[in-house]
């Protein structure tokens, strides 16, 4: 016999938080780069293009928030200035950017309450189950046992 299971989304509170906090990793990104090549050849285009598209994704956020529409993934661009900076030997940067680009990715998961008969699964970083229905009976014995 079949179980039924029932999933719920929870919406992310925090996520538009999160998406501030990845524009502004994303400007330090812009900035430090500016500073590690002023050397280059048309360094001034480069910095300039790069602060249009900046300034472009940020529109097009603020657009989409206001639509209620969903936020761009910054993500793949964390990962870019990541291939950036292990190219010029900054090799700190690159590590950092992959820890931000996995901590960013985390925060924008979907979040699900999973019920089944057996469990409740409920979203959280690392995953965590909550007690079965015996499990729940067993503490709660315990609990009122040892309380007395």
């Amino acid at each position: 016999m079949a179980t039924k299971q029932y999933s719920f989304p929870i919406p992310n509170q925090k996520e538009k938080v999160y998406q501030v906090i990845a524009y502004g990793i994303l400007l330090f990104n812009l900035l430090m780069m500016a500073m590690a090549m002023p050397e280059e050849k048309n360094y001034l285009l480069q910095v300039f293009v790069q602060l249009v598209v900046f300034i472009l994704l940020v529109v097009l956020d603020v657009r989409n928030h206001r639509k209620n529409k969903k936020l761009l993934p910054l993500g793949i661009l964390m990962l870019a200035y990541s291939v950036f900076w292990i190219r010029y030997g900054f090799n700190f940067a690159f590590v950092a950017n992959l820890i931000l680009w996995g901590l960013y990715t985390v925060s924008r998961r979907k979040f699900f309450i999973n019920i089944d008969t057996e469990k409740i699964t409920y979203p959280s970083f690392p995953k965590k189950y909550g007690l079965g229905r015996s499990e729940q009976c067993d503490f709660e014995r315990r609990y009122t046992y040892n309380r007395l």
